[in-house]
């Protein structure tokens, strides 16, 4: 089968117990790997698909009652690669006749631009809505209330702040995994930034029915960082446990020396899914539905990539979960 070498995109024949036989240079390329490294196994032995697919696809296929005529199956997938990388595909299967001999060619399309600009958009435009709700609303206040505009001009200013962060971290975010930014360092309070992000969420839809209890101490904590990408790190990680909390519950805030450096913690009293633990750092992957898994993926790259710091979150039915973002505190 020459032609597979003039396909772009990804490409595998199989034998009709989904047994690897061939696949074609573009396929080689994108999982990393030789291919006889993969030759008479199955693709879902060794590349670690999720989304269902070994299960579903493998063994649905040829139970299909329209098999050979079958028009194939499609599903989105994510796997591993051979260098540990994590890539998404959308896996179509297509049953194939040669002389009398069933077989199964799979083609797979790289979806990771396409799941890039789906989720960037619907993130945004989820973020800057909240924002913006917010700021209205403060608006309508200041209107049938306008003797309570100095009280609430410091919300009104911090949720204005936020709207221009929110559009500002898009671009930072993918320039970052570009490598085409460099960290803005200043002199940054974490008491009095934590303390303006739980403020500003306690206005936002993720805070209705929440409750934020914050636990700082009474002295400033300094530090030299990139304020702005620090802001978007501990906004996703106030985000994600306010949306894992349910109503009435409450969401803990720590901030405190730790090791040298400054802790950031976030408690919520939710357990994570079984099974989720090791993909929660994923792009694109979330328990929460179509558009999201930014939140966690951002975190961990802005952080470790960025600011120098290290990320981690331990999980149990007892203590709910738990997020930390550590940070070295001196001038660079």
């Amino acid at each position: 089968m020459q032609w597979l070498e003039m396909l772009p995109d990804p490409v595998m024949v199989l034998s009709e117990n989904f047994l690897i036989l061939m696949l074609n240079g573009a396929a080689c390329r994108s999982l990393k790997t030789d291919g006889s490294a993969l030759t008479g196994r199955k693709p879902s032995k060794v590349m670690g698909y999720r989304n269902a697919y070994s299960g579903c696809l493998e063994e649905g296929f040829f139970k299909n009652p329209r098999y050979p005529e079958a028009e194939g199956m499609e599903q989105d997938c994510s796997i591993i690669a051979g260098d540990g990388s994590h890539r998404n595909f959308r896996i179509s299967l297509k049953p194939y006749n040669l002389d009398g001999t069933r077989l199964v060619i799979m083609l797979m399309k790289d979806i990771a631009d396409e799941k890039y600009r789906d989720s960037l958009e619907r993130i945004f435009y989820n973020d800057i809505t909240n924002t913006a709700s917010g700021i209205y609303s403060l608006l309508v206040v200041l209107d049938n209330s306008p003797e309570l505009f100095k009280e609430m001009s410091p919300q009104l200013l911090s949720l204005g702040q936020g709207l221009l962060d929110d559009i500002a971290s898009q671009r930072d975010l993918r320039l970052v995994e570009l490598g085409e930014i460099q960290p803005d360092r200043e002199k940054v309070d974490a008491v009095e930034l934590i303390q303006e992000l739980c403020e500003y969420f306690a206005h936002t839809k993720e805070g209705q029915g929440r409750k934020i209890d914050i636990r700082t101490g009474n002295a400033p904590l300094f530090m030299y960082t990139d304020r702005r990408l620090l802001r978007r790190v501990l906004s996703n990680m106030l985000k994600n446990a306010l949306e894992a909390a349910g109503d009435g519950d409450t969401v803990r805030v720590f901030v405190e020396d730790f090791e040298g450096g400054i802790r950031f913690a976030v408690q919520n009293p939710q357990q994570i899914p079984a099974g989720a633990e090791n993909h929660l750092f994923e792009r694109f992957y979330s328990t929460k539905g179509k558009g999201r898994g930014w939140g966690t993926y951002c975190m961990k790259l802005l952080t470790e990539k960025c600011l120098g710091g290290k990320i981690s979150f331990v999980t149990s039915r007892e203590d709910g979960t738990t997020f930390y973002a550590d940070y070295p505190v001196e001038r660079p």
